[in-house]
């Protein structure tokens, strides 16, 4: 069974911009150190006219609701020459109610508490200079980490629930992908195992090296390592180059999902981003090869957007065209910034595919911004199955969406999403029953305290 269907990262944070744990709240505050806690809460609804057989085989209409809630504790201790020392921990509640979703992964009967954050790091304030203040920062425990916009990696984030359970029963699955459910808000994202260092924050040169070990059966518990070198231009943009390797996967859980490959599996990334034509226009892309013992695959990107910012609601249009080969393995790609991003619409992205393999994807999107705290948009996307040998879901899609930042602490997100593929399961398609047009809508709300 292929499963590289099954990535989804959170996403809700970096939508209305929002830190991880923000506002929180300054237990201790002086020039020797640093201590805050934060809570956050997560809330959402959704119902999807039509459902998908990934893991469901009931057809029809699917309504539930997901929700979090994450306490975390950060300080930091100060140390010579400006640097100094930094710690987090923090736990994680996770729960799905309801029909489960409209894919089958979650059956409304999910809950899950569990350590979430758990690292210790080193920053280097002024100690060197040429690196700039905080130019080294040295860091391992369980934690996130994200490479370039997340096309490749951010977060571990597969979030499933008890959808698995009845393959696990009869034998064809190796066990339960059960991790306390919440898929789509997909809060729970660190990775089990970290090293990461970063020199040269905040200046012309960047490189970032890492290592992370996932604890996540959706993921086969993949183990990788990497470097990532970037070039920062105020006329040009930013370039960067990264290597990545795969070291090793938890063998039953690789054989069932399709990931075997990962283990000793090479990526080879290129990736740029800037605005030197004019300020206001924003040129985009990537470029994955992928290379191992499956065959050599590659994934690639190009987008182009414009921004009247002299324009009452200072409009946003953009479009990408996005391609990846019939084999590609999208590893941890996530949502980074904003509906769009790496999950390429919220019914195709999230339940019914193409999941980033084997597709070609146009995605013209609009925003505007009535207001510091009210963004509206309108996205759509053309899906292209690459070779249909493998499944046919193409389709189209229209969401319609809404983010208002009601205060400092709370924002409100609905979507209304319009989904139409070209067959029905029994065609070859994904969608249950027939292949009529999906209404689908969610709202999702954030509390951070």
């Amino acid at each position: 069974m292929n499963a590289v269907f099954t990535l989804h990262f959170s996403v809700f944070a970096a939508l209305v911009g929002l830190s991880q744990h923000a506002p929180a709240v300054q237990l201790y505050d002086d020039d020797k150190g640093k201590l805050e806690l934060s809570f956050d809460l997560g809330m959402a609804a959704y119902r999807s006219d039509r459902s998908y057989a990934q893991t469901s085989v009931e057809q029809g209409n699917r309504t539930w609701s997901e929700a979090y809630a994450d306490v975390a504790l950060a300080g930091s201790l100060a140390a010579a020459d400006e640097s100094s020392w930094h710690a987090t921990v923090g736990a994680l509640t996770t729960a799905t109610r309801g029909d489960g979703d409209a894919a089958g992964f979650t059956t409304g009967e999910e809950e899950r508490i569990a350590l979430e954050d758990a690292s210790f790091g080193w920053r280097s304030g002024n100690l060197f200079p040429s690196l700039g203040k905080d130019g080294m920062d040295v860091s391992v425990g369980r934690q996130n980490f994200m490479l370039g916009s997340g096309f490749l990696i951010d977060g571990d984030a597969v979030n499933f629930g008890k959808g698995f359970d009845d393959l696990a029963e009869t034998g064809i699955a190796t066990g339960s992908l059960d991790r306390g459910g919440a898929y789509w808000l997909g809060r729970r994202h660190a990775f089990d195992k970290t090293a990461l260092v970063q020199i040269g924050s905040g200046t012309r040169y960047t490189t970032k090296l890492f290592w992370f070990e996932s604890d996540n059966d959706a993921q086969a518990s993949t183990e990788v390592a990497g470097i990532d070198l970037s070039l920062h231009t105020e006329s040009l943009g930013s370039f960067s180059l990264a290597f990545i390797r795969g070291l090793s996967v938890d063998d039953d859980w690789a054989d069932f999902l399709g990931y075997s490959a990962r283990d000793g599996q090479n990526y080879y990334n290129a990736r740029y981003d800037g605005s030197f034509l004019h300020e206001a226009l924003t040129i985009s892309g990537e470029y994955v090869f992928q290379e191992g013992s499956a065959g050599n695959e590659n994934a690639e990107y190009g987008e182009i957007a414009w921004q009247a910012l002299e324009i009452r609601w200072k409009p946003r249009a953009g479009l990408r065209v996005s391609r990846f080969s019939e084999g590609f393995d999208p590893l941890f790609y996530g949502f980074s910034t904003g509906y769009g991003t790496w999950f390429q619409g919220e019914v195709g992205g999230n339940y019914a595919g193409p999941f980033n393999t084997n597709a070609t994807i146009t995605h013209l999107h609009l925003r505007a911004y009535p207001s510091d705290t009210l963004t509206i948009g309108a996205l759509f996307y053309d899906f292209n199955s690459d070779e249909q040998d493998l499944g046919n879901l193409d389709g189209r899609e229209l969401d319609l969406f809404l983010a208002w930042t009601v205060n400092d602490m709370v924002t409100v997100s609905p979507l209304l999403g319009l989904y139409k593929p070209d067959e029905s399961s029994r065609d070859g398609g994904v969608q249950l029953g027939d292949n009529d047009l999906n209404v689908y809508g969610q709202v999702v709300m954030l509390i951070s305290f």
